[in-house]
C-alpha cells in the first residue's frame, strides 16, 4: 500500500492521471487514451530532466554574468525552478493543476466566462510559483490546493474573457480568445495598438531578406542570442580578471 501511494504521489503520474480522466471524459478511443496518458507521464518526466539541465548552464551562465558586471542577481527560468523543486512541490502543484480545470470547466458551463483554458503548461507554472509562495506563509499542503486552484482556476475562465474583447478584432469571431500568463502586457498592447497601430500593416508581412529568414526560427535566435550574450560576458570577465 505504502508503494502505491509513493507512487501516486508522484508528479508525473498525477500528471498522466489528468490526461487520461480528460481523454476518459473526451470519450477518446482506446489508442488516443493509452497514447496520451503515457506521453504525459514522459513529457513531465521530460520537463524534470531538461529543467535541470537548463538550471545548470543558466546558473553557470548567472555567475559568469555577475562576475563581468558586479552584478548580484539571478536569471530566471520556469522550466529550471521546476525542476529544482519538482520533487518537493510536484504533488500538490500537479493536484492544483487537475481542480483548477475542474474550477474553470465549471465556470465555462455554468457562468458568463464561457472559455476553456488550454495553455496548461502556464498553468502548471503558475501552479508551482503559488506553491512555493505559499509555502513560504505556513500554508498546509490541503490549504495551498484550495486557495491556489481558486485563484487559478478562475483566472484560466477570465483571463480570457478580458482579452476577447481585443482578440475578436484580430480573429473575427468569438470561437476562439487567446490568454497568456502576461495578460497585462496584452492588454496594454492592445491598448497601444489601437491608440498608435496602423490596421493596415501587419508584422507577419514584413519583407525580410532571405539571408536573415532564419531569425524566424525561434530555436535559432534563442541560440544567438544566449551566443552574444555569453561571448560579451566572457570578454567582460576576462578584462575584470586581468
Amino acid at each position: 500500500m505504502d508503494i502505491l501511494l509513493g507512487l501516486v504521489k508522484t508528479p508525473a503520474v498525477i500528471i498522466a492521471i489528468v490526461a487520461f480522466l480528460g481523454l476518459l471524459f473526451q470519450k477518446a478511443s482506446i489508442s488516443r487514451l493509452i497514447t496520451g496518458t503515457f506521453l504525459s507521464f514522459i513529457g513531465f518526466t521530460m520537463i524534470k530532466v531538461g529543467g535541470g539541465i537548463l538550471m545548470k548552464v543558466l546558473t553557470a551562465f548567472s555567475s559568469l554574468f555577475s562576475k563581468a558586471f558586479d552584478i548580484v542577481g539571478v536569471v530566471p527560468s520556469n522550466e529550471a525552478i521546476m525542476a529544482a523543486t519538482i520533487d518537493k512541490l510536484g504533488a500538490t502543484a500537479a493536484l492544483i493543476l487537475l481542480f483548477s480545470m475542474i474550477l474553470n470547466i465549471l465556470l465555462a458551463r455554468f457562468t458568463r466566462f464561457k472559455f476553456i483554458y488550454l495553455s496548461l503548461h502556464l498553468v502548471l507554472f503558475m501552479a508551482f510559483a503559488l506553491t512555493a509562495v505559499l509555502m513560504q506563509f505556513g500554508f498546509t499542503n490541503y490549504q495551498m490546493v484550495i486557495i491556489a486552484s481558486l485563484f487559478i482556476g478562475c483566472y484560466m475562465a477570465i483571463s480570457p474573457f478580458i482579452l476577447n474583447r481585443f482578440s475578436r478584432e484580430i480573429i473575427g469571431s468569438d470561437e476562439y480568445a487567446i490568454s497568456h500568463a502576461a495578460i497585462s502586457s496584452y492588454v496594454i498592447g492592445s491598448f497601444m495598438g489601437k491608440w498608435f497601430g496602423n490596421k493596415s500593416t501587419d508584422t507577419e508581412h514584413l519583407n525580410i531578406s532571405n539571408k536573415f529568414d532564419f531569425i524566424r526560427e525561434p530555436n535559432i535566435a534563442t541560440l544567438l542570442t544566449m551566443l552574444v550574450l555569453l561571448l560579451i560576458s566572457c570578454i567582460f570577465a576576462s578584462q575584470r580578471l586581468c
